[in-house]
C-alpha cells in the first residue's frame, strides 16, 4: 500500500493488505518543544513540552490531525533570590481535530473549530510549520543550493536552502515496517539520506512577527500582539530523511524582555517533529464542528483569515 505521508512531498510503502485496513493509515509523530531562556546566569527557566500528533491522509492534497497526551515540565532559578522551582503538569493543549491543506510549496491552511484559542493556535501552527518543506523540490531537483520565499509561522522570508545527499551507513535501521520515498526526489533515500537545511533571512520578510513558542513570557496568553519585546536573531530548519525515517527540527534565538525589571533574557527554542509510527486507523475519519481556515502565519487567527 502506498500512502500520502505528507501531501506532494513524502510517500510511505507500506507492505499490508489494504483491505485489512479499510479505514486507511494513521501517522503518530512524536512533537517536542524546549525552551530555555536566561537572564546572566542568575535567572532563567526551562520549559519543555511533549505531545503525539496523529494524522490521517484525508485526500491527497490534506491531513486530520489531532494531539494526544500532552505534557509539561517546567523548572526556574533565581540566583539573586536563592529559588529553585520544578514543575510537571499537563499542559493546556487543544486536543480537537483539525486539517492542514498543502500545496506544492507546503502547507497553505490549516483548518480548526472557530472556538480555539489564540495560544493553542500558534502551538498548532508551531508543530505543523515542520510538515511543511517550503519550496517545490520538483523545481529545484538539480539545484544543491538556493533560495526561495516561505510562508511560515514568522511571515513570508526569503530562505537560504540546502540539500545533501549522503551514501546509505551500513547501520541504517532495516526493522521498520515502512519504506519512504520523496516524490520530488525519487530514489535519493533509498540510496542513502536527504538532509534539507532552511536558514530563514529575518531582515527581508513580509508580514514578520517575531514569536516564540506559546507566546513565552507574555502575560496575555490570547493575545495577538505576539513578539512584544521580542527580537529573533536566528532560525534554522533541518529536515532529515532516510528510506526507514522522517525528522524534522527548528531551533531559534532570540533576546527577549520577561520581567517586570527590564532584564533581557538570551532565548534558545528548540521544536521537533519525528515520525513514530504507521499503523491502521481503527475508525471512520472524524469531522470538524464549527470550523474555520488560518493561514500558518502566527498572528492571523481564525476570524481574520479568508473562509
Amino acid at each position: 500500500m502506498i500512502a500520502i505521508l505528507i501531501p506532494f512531498f513524502l510517500v510511505a510503502q507500506v507492505p499490508v493488505d489494504e483491505n485489512a485496513w479499510k479505514f486507511g493509515p494513521e501517522y503518530t509523530f512524536q512533537v517536542n518543544a524546549n525552551l530555555t531562556a536566561n537572564s546572566e546566569n542568575e535567572v532563567g527557566l526551562t520549559s519543555n513540552t511533549t505531545a503525539l500528533l496523529r494524522c490521517r491522509p484525508k485526500d491527497t492534497n490534506a491531513l486530520s490531525c489531532h494531539l494526544e497526551n500532552p505534557e509539561c515540565f517546567k523548572s526556574t532559578y533565581d540566583k539573586t533570590q536563592g529559588i529553585n522551582s520544578t514543575e510537571i503538569r499537563r499542559h493546556p493543549l487543544s486536543l480537537d481535530q483539525f486539517e492542514i491543506n498543502f500545496n506544492s510549496t507546503g502547507v497553505n491552511s490549516i483548518v480548526v473549530p472557530k472556538n480555539i484559542s489564540i495560544l493553542n493556535l500558534n502551538i498548532i501552527k508551531s508543530f505543523v510549520n515542520l510538515l511543511s518543506i517550503g519550496a517545490n523540490l520538483s523545481e529545484k531537483q538539480n539545484q544543491a543550493e538556493f533560495e526561495a520565499k516561505e510562508n511560515s509561522t514568522i511571515g513570508e522570508c526569503k530562505v537560504n536552502f540546502k540539500i545533501t545527499h549522503k551514501s546509505k551507513e551500513q547501520s541504517a535501521r532495516k526493522d521498520s515496517p515502512f519504506v519512504l520515498d520523496i516524490l520530488p526526489l525519487p530514489d535519493k533515500v533509498s540510496k542513502g539520506s536527504v538532509e534539507i537545511e532552511k536558514i530563514r533571512k529575518l531582515k527581508d520578510c513580509t508580514n514578520f512577527v517575531n514569536y516564540l513558542w506559546g507566546n513565552f513570557g507574555d502575560d496575555k496568553a490570547n493575545s495577538t500582539e505576539v513578539g512584544i519585546d521580542t527580537q529573533l536573531d536566528s532560525v534554522i530548519v533541518r529536515i532529515n530523511i532516510t528510506d526507514r525515517s522522517f525528522c524534522a527540527h527548528t531551533n531559534t534565538e532570540a533576546i527577549k524582555g520577561l520581567d517586570s525589571k527590564k532584564r533581557k533574557f538570551k532565548v534558545l527554542e528548540k521544536i521537533s517533529l519525528t515520525l513514530k509510527a504507521i499503523e491502521a486507523a481503527k475508525d471512520k475519519l472524524p469531522g470538524i464542528s464549527n470550523p474555520g481556515t488560518t493561514p500558518i502565519l502566527t498572528k492571523i487567527n481564525v476570524q481574520e483569515a479568508k473562509a
